[in-house]
């Protein structure tokens, strides 16, 4: 294997950040008790603490959340613009990801039992599967884009069609 593709290396992160919670969670149920001092530092200065306060549509944000979110957007960013060659290839590869990001929303239902299985609270889980939704549909709206871009419409294009009637259903899901 020559190289990787970023598609490709954006699903092996993503796998790679869901056993990294597995195990984490693994490990802490069967040494709670040996590195509890460590754990409440961790807690304590870094997953407690506020960087902002709450606003009016979502609520107080941690460092920990604040990271987190950092370096998945600016991971995807990456994913997106490294090594492309014009809008087309961009487009396409948009698409790509959006599929990748679209696999843990189908997978994590319900929510809930998701959630335990990963250790984390169901509000952090939630506010984790909104911003993987979010991505989602700002990459299948950027890959629709750049198709309609580079190539006409048709309705009797066999391809085209159906995602034309995928689109407005994402809207609907978003809005909810």
């Amino acid at each position: 294997m020559d190289h990787m593709e970023a598609s490709e290396i954006y699903a092996l992160a993503a796998g790679g950040i869901l056993v990294i919670l597995l195990v984490y969670r693994f490990i802490s149920f069967l040494f709670h008790q040996r590195y509890n001092g460590v754990v409440s530092l961790f807690f304590k200065h870094v997953l407690y603490p506020y960087v902002c306060r709450r606003f009016r549509y979502f609520g107080p944000i941690s460092r920990m959340q604040l990271i987190i979110q950092t370096v998945y957007w600016s991971g995807t960013l990456l994913c997106n613009v490294v090594k492309v060659k014009g809008l087309s290839e961009a487009g396409l590869r948009a698409g790509t990801l959006s599929v990748i990001n679209l696999m843990p929303l189908l997978l994590a239902n319900p929510l809930g039992f998701a959630a335990d299985l990963l250790g984390l609270s169901l509000r952090h889980f939630l506010r984790l599967h909104g911003t993987i939704a979010l991505m989602t549909f700002l990459q299948g709206a950027f890959h629709l884009s750049a198709i309609l871009i580079r190539k006409r419409f048709s309705i009797n294009d066999p391809i085209q069609f159906p995602g034309l009637l995928v689109r407005p259903a994402n809207v609907l899901i978003f809005g909810l």
